[in-house]
């Protein structure tokens, strides 16, 4: 959450008259605001996206607190996931809407990604990791084969 808000403050103040390009006709770090919730979604909606937010964030919370030690990909999965929810809640509660700065544009295919942020990212990379912690998951130690060697007599 502090490196989404820290590039966030350095959006705000670095973007504001003209973006950056970093990769010509790809990549741009252009400000934009986005009172909805992913793609715009909902954005005549902005303070029921914050409470409901707010309540995935607990949910995700307790989930992640009754994660055992043993099962680290979930958890690292679950912190991403309640990092970036919490990084763009705050923005919600500071702005009333999350502040975005990264552009995927491939002009030669007229095609763009919508605006994002590092919180965003946070939440996309927690969420596929928390897919393949589920299709592939860990044993406990005690599931864990145990090694066949030399039996004491």
């Amino acid at each position: 959450m502090g490196l989404d808000q820290a590039t966030k403050y350095w959006a705000l103040h670095f973007l504001c008259d003209s973006p950056i390009i970093v990769i010509p006709n790809v990549l741009f770090l252009r400000l934009a605001t986005n009172p909805g919730a992913a793609f715009s979604m909902f954005s005549h909606y902005p303070s029921v996206l914050t409470v409901v937010a707010c309540i995935v964030a607990v949910v995700v919370f307790v989930w992640l607190m009754r994660i055992p030690r043993w099962d680290w990909p979930t958890a690292l999965a679950l912190s991403l996931i309640l990092g970036g929810a919490a990084g763009n809640l705050v923005d919600r509660f500071r702005f009333g809407e999350v502040v975005d700065f990264v552009e995927v544009h491939f002009e030669f295919l007229n095609w763009s990604w919508p605006t994002f942020n590092l919180a965003d990212s946070a939440i996309c990379v927690g969420m596929g990791l928390l897919l393949f912690a589920t299709v592939f998951p860990r044993k406990s130690p005690e599931e864990q084969p145990q090694p066949v060697g030399d039996q004491a007599m």
